[in-house]
């Protein structure tokens, strides 16, 4: 068992989550929970060889991905298929540099993660939206949309978010056989980042697009479900060996190939050793969940849960209390000391929502609460 109850304190670290003392961070991806004691013996054990030189990713790397592929995904990868990076944001700016030429467009579901269309707009790339229908709680693809939008003459790409951030959503084999379908038939290349895929609701199947295509290229890391982002690591897979030399090529313009020292040590602790922690998080989380579903029953509180089965990320409807997120955002965290992730940079109809991290815990959890609920009890007496 362990405890996701002791969380160390970040206020005296170089944390970006914690820098300001005062306030409830439950914006930014990162975790609060421990990692593993296995990890942590690991890279002692690393320390205490007294050296950092250049290291080569060894086959105990590869073995730990394919085997953990195959075992929680039924997915048949070989070695050929991975090529190793120092992360998702990184990788998808070389992939989309190496297919796509200046002034060309990606397609993007939204809302979605924003930090895509940062690294879009400044390789002077289009970013294109085809807004998610959203009825009753639910986000579900507006296909004839998405249909029109992957036929436009300049499109070159589809940047497919599996889990969808921040919604949450895993996407059925159904939606990505439609998806793969449209973008085959137009020529349109399918980059699919699935860095939340191991992070879901205790035994909810994951659907990789892997499942459906070997044509399109997926981006993944351990950073997000194990708290590793510090350690820069990550690695796309695709089964086309035609785009794999074209993209060994991009991440070595880019001197993005390889991993440190420290990731080629943990990277087989964490898929070989680690998965009674991931299995336990995921409860953990899912239990933070429920928790804050009471919360707001209890409170009275007129906010929409959207929680698609999938990451520590939750999307909260406050349309009843606004239809300005980047106010309400900007207010809570002022005044109310708790920093939430405001919806409108995430584009579809973000503007009436807010996202919120809650991995984290229970009690850390429940005082971001209250502030979330003073703050917007505060709307009504303006």
């Amino acid at each position: 068992m362990y405890n996701f109850e002791d969380i160390i304190n970040r206020n005296t670290t170089n944390s970006i989550k914690w820098l300001e003392k005062d306030v409830i961070p439950l914006w930014i991806a990162d975790m609060d929970f421990s990692f593993p004691k296995e990890v942590k013996d690991g890279l002692l054990e690393l320390i205490t060889e007294g050296v950092l030189g250049y290291a080569d990713v060894d086959q105990k790397c590869y073995e730990s991905i394919i085997d953990f592929y195959k075992e929680e995904y039924d997915l048949n990868i070989t070695k050929a298929n991975i090529i190793f990076n120092t992360g998702v944001i990184a990788s998808l700016g070389a992939v989309l540099n190496t297919f796509l030429q200046a002034g060309e467009e990606v397609l993007f579901l939204t809302p979605c993660y924003n930090t895509f269309f940062s690294v879009v707009n400044r390789l002077g790339y289009k970013v294109v939206e085809s807004k998610l229908d959203y009825c009753d709680g639910e986000y579900t693809i507006n296909f004839a949309d998405f249909a029109k939008k992957i036929q436009r003459s300049n499109l070159r790409a589809f940047v497919l978010c599996n889990p969808h951030n921040p919604i949450g959503k895993i996407w059925s084999l159904e939606d990505l056989i439609k998806i793969r379908d449209l973008c085959t038939l137009n020529g349109v290349l399918v980059i699919s980042d699935e860095i939340h895929g191991l992070i879901s609701r205790p035994n909810y199947k994951y659907n990789s697009y892997l499942k459906v295509s070997k044509e399109g290229i997926i981006l993944s890391s351990p950073s997000k479900p194990f708290n590793m982002a510090g350690l820069k690591i990550g690695f796309s897979i695709c089964y086309d060996e035609h785009l794999n030399q074209r993209l060994a090529l991009a991440y070595n313009r880019f001197g993005l190939t390889g991993i440190n020292s420290f990731a080629i040590k943990v990277l087989p602790i964490l898929y070989n050793m680690c998965r009674d922690w991931l299995k336990e998080m995921n409860e953990y989380v899912y239990n933070n969940y429920k928790f804050v579903k009471e919360y707001f029953e209890d409170n009275n509180l007129k906010i929409g849960i959207i929680y698609g089965n999938a990451t520590y990320l939750l999307w909260l409807d406050v349309s009843y209390y606004t239809d300005n997120s980047f106010s309400l955002s900007k207010l809570l965290k002022t005044k109310f000391k708790v920093f939430v992730s405001e919806g409108s940079k995430y584009l579809g109809n973000g503007q009436f929502f807010i996202r919120i991290n809650i991995a984290t815990s229970r009690n850390i959890l429940k005082i971001g609460l209250d502030r979330i609920r003073d703050g917007l009890l505060s709307l009504n007496q303006q």
